[in-house]
């Protein structure tokens, strides 16, 4: 009996101890490397998995994505200046609605009521337009689910033929748009 519960003994302890199992392990995969066919065979193009392999960066939703370089102005370029901007705020629990269309000439049209802005107010305006190249801004200012109590923002800037229309929501708007925003609110009040 003591031997047959000592070969049991061993038999265990041999199932245990042996070879442990093989994991998987990951290997990247090699580029395949094309030739470009074009340039008489010799020139190899790069791999479309070379290119996925790249890190591609996003900006989190409310950053602004700044413009690229190819984008910037000339120094000798004239500063920026609007035609028109027209900027609306809706929501909100009480359900407050603004309208304010903004003129080059200072004209202010604030939900129906006619005023005029001072000469240095347009020139701050452009500034901040200017300061976020604003043809150019991109990012994420948005999002499906708004909470009940949040604000939308739209702010259309025309100049020259050209139109920019962004929209935003409280959450997710940059403080550069919000300064913007504030700009805007504080004319015809």
């Amino acid at each position: 009996m003591k031997r047959l519960m000592i070969v049991m003994l061993v038999m265990l302890l041999a199932a245990c101890g042996g070879q442990p199992e093989p994991t998987a392990t990951p290997v990247p995969p090699t580029p395949i490397p094309a030739t470009d066919a074009s340039a008489g065979g010799g020139i190899q193009a790069t791999s479309a998995l070379s290119e996925i392999q790249q890190t591609v960066a996003f900006a989190e939703p409310g950053t602004l994505i700044p413009a690229g370089v190819g984008t910037m102005q000339a120094p000798d370029a004239p500063p920026f200046a609007f035609d028109r901007v027209l900027f609306t705020q809706t929501g909100g629990l009480a359900g407050v609605n603004i309208q304010i269309d903004v003129y080059a000439d200072g004209r202010v049209i604030r939900n129906g009521t006619e005023s005029r802005a001072s000469e240095d107010a347009i020139t701050n305006l452009n500034r901040l337009l200017e300061a976020i190249n604003i043809f150019n801004l991109s990012g994420q200012f948005m999002s499906p689910g708004a909470a009940a109590d949040a604000f939308t923002y739209s702010l259309t800037v025309v100049k020259g033929g050209s139109n920019r229309t962004i929209m935003s929501q409280d959450g997710y708007t940059p403080q550069e748009l919000f300064e913007i925003y504030d700009a805007i609110r504080a004319f015809g009040q």
